[in-house]
């Protein structure tokens, strides 16, 4: 798969010419400039809020790829929807080296800086039948 080490699983991240702003679970996030920013995915894999130490190859790939897709659907569904996505290109030759764009391709995002919402929600089924009626 483009963008995976030769090793398989990218689990971790460098990129010396950019500021990193923060490093979560699975995803990392850079600095571009004052008003953009570059989320990417990790093939890292995390359980029960653990990381583990291997990753699951092309796992980065996957999850941009259908972040991306909903972005998409939600902007087609919802006319004058706004959100962060600007490109799923890696950032311009300019910021970062051949090497660098070729393992950001597919698993990175251009965003815009945007004022955080914080609000989660986690739904792990539904209730249905008699437990619904009690």
């Amino acid at each position: 798969m483009s963008g995976m080490p030769s090793s398989g699983a990218l689990t971790a991240l460098s990129l010396p010419s950019l500021e990193k702003l923060a490093s979560g679970k699975v995803r990392d996030l850079f600095a571009l400039d004052a008003n953009t920013l570059l989320f990417t995915a990790s093939d890292r894999i995390s359980a029960y809020d653990v990381v583990l130490a291997n990753g699951v190859p092309g796992k980065g790939l996957v999850l941009t790829q259908i972040s991306a897709h909903w972005f998409s659907v939600l902007s087609q569904q919802i006319p004058g929807l706004k959100h962060h996505l600007i490109s799923l290109s890696p950032p311009s030759p300019a910021l970062l080296t051949p090497e660098e764009r070729a393992l950001l391709r597919g698993r990175s995002m251009v965003c815009r800086r945007l004022r955080v919402f914080p609000i989660e929600a986690i739904v792990r089924g539904y209730i249905t039948g008699s437990a619904w009626a009690e």
